[in-house]
């Protein structure tokens, strides 16, 4: 049975209304779920003036409850790869987390850590946010003066490993502003 773009991209799209009219200077960023969405679009956000403007990113979850799918990276390779290949539409990506063994392809990059919540918990980004809020000015014998951390970018593997072990066995002893 023949079918149309239209009706194609209906069937396509059914489910994730915000793809439902396609604007020529977007792409879309299928993402695993709404926590996902937001940490992007804030992240786009605070760069966008750094990057061109005749192309706009909209993330998109693929989670979609009410039809009983969780998101998840089956589910963004499953429609990428729909909305590049049957539909045509080159516009759209798929970012996916370091899950099991992921690996990147045509139009989905795979992040280079388990999840998103893994580069927030990382100690040296920990060691940045607690040397430029003045919660911490030294780490071993380096000073950091004027809540300065660019001197992290010049730790050696040991130095980092001992901020590491201060931080787990120093936590409870760092209050963090409210």
């Amino acid at each position: 049975m023949k079918t149309n773009k239209t009706e194609f991209n209906n069937y396509l799209t059914s489910g994730v209304p915000t793809l439902s009219s396609i604007i020529d200077n977007r792409r879309y960023v299928l993402v695993e779920d709404k926590d996902d969405v937001s940490f992007y679009t804030r992240l786009y956000n605070l760069y966008s003036k750094e990057i061109s403007d005749e192309i706009s990113l909209v993330f998109i979850p693929v989670s979609a409850k009410k039809l009983n799918k969780s998101g998840g990276c089956t589910v963004v390779r499953e429609w990428t790869r729909k909305l590049r290949k049957e539909g045509g539409l080159n516009l759209a990506r798929g970012i996916i987390d370091r899950d099991k063994s992921n690996s990147s392809e045509d139009g989905i990059f795979v992040l280079k850590r388990y999840s998103m919540e893994n580069y927030f918990l990382d100690p040296i980004i920990v060691a940045g946010y607690l040397i430029h809020n003045g919660l911490v000015s030294k780490i071993d014998s380096i000073d950091f003066p004027n809540k300065n951390c660019n001197k992290l970018e010049s730790l050696d593997n040991t130095e980092l490993q001992k901020w590491q072990i201060m931080l787990l066995t120093k936590s409870n002893q760092i209050s963090l502003p409210q």
